[in-house]
């Protein structure tokens, strides 16, 4: 790890917060780290990496200031940190941890046009993906298209956000994708038929109405303010 940095918090990503994860499936994680003092001051480029251990498993470090931009693209690969149940933290940060949390739902839908939009072009990309090399299929790209159509689906039914990211219902289904359980055919027809439905989801977007929650961006810069000024001992008066 990093000298240069501190961590605040690391959260599991990926098919076990869907609950479609098997016994195969790595371990990737998403780590928040703060700068020390130095790093700041003299450091242009903020922390954005990937890590990849031995194992294969992927840990996405990010400087907190890059997780808040981040969360305000609002794709749902990064969103979901808010939710897992599956997060170790360092105790020096952990009000940190909870005042974030508890606006987690907030921050979730700070921008649902951008979010729909977001989750329609990663079906749309992941089933061109899907077709990439002539005559093959690649079924996992397949399955994460099925998985964020169903998840849009939920969003723009306004369930929760711990609701769209649950795939459980949908586990079966999934695997089955995944382990290319159907005829080249079939599986270029249902692409095509996911393709369809995330362009009209596009093109039905109210653009004339986009609504971004400002006052849960505001909130969620504060508590990173808060973050850095009880970093360097830095009053509110200064």
């Amino acid at each position: 790890m990093r000298k240069d940095y501190t961590r605040m918090f690391t959260a599991l990503s990926g098919s076990q917060n869907y609950g479609l994860d098997t016994e195969n499936s790595d371990v990737d994680t998403k780590s928040i780290f703060i700068p020390n003092f130095s790093t700041l001051l003299f450091t242009k480029k903020l922390l954005s990496e990937t890590w990849i251990l031995d194992n294969n498993e992927h840990i996405e470090a990010k400087d907190v200031r890059e997780m808040g931009i981040q969360l305000l693209k609002q794709g749902l690969n990064f969103v979901e940190i808010l939710f897992t149940p599956y997060v170790d933290i360092n105790p020096k940060y952990e009000w940190f941890y909870s005042n974030l949390i508890a606006i987690n739902e907030k921050i979730a839908h700070y921008d649902k046009q951008k979010t729909i939009a977001s989750m329609a072009s990663m079906v749309h990309q992941h089933c061109l993906a899907a077709f990439k090399t002539e005559g093959e299929v690649n079924f996992k790209k397949l399955a994460t298209a099925y998985r964020v159509i169903e998840q849009m689906d939920k969003y723009i039914k306004d369930y929760s956000y711990s609701e769209v990211l649950d795939m459980r219902d949908h586990r079966n289904t999934f695997l089955s994708i995944k382990n290319g359980d159907m005829e080249y055919d079939d599986a270029y027809e249902f692409a095509k038929d996911m393709r369809e439905k995330s362009r009209n989801t596009l093109i039905n977007l109210d653009y004339y109405n986009h609504y971004r929650d400002e006052s849960t961006a505001q909130a969620m810069f504060d508590i990173i303010e808060t973050a850095f000024r009880k970093e360097y001992g830095v009053c509110e008066s200064l």
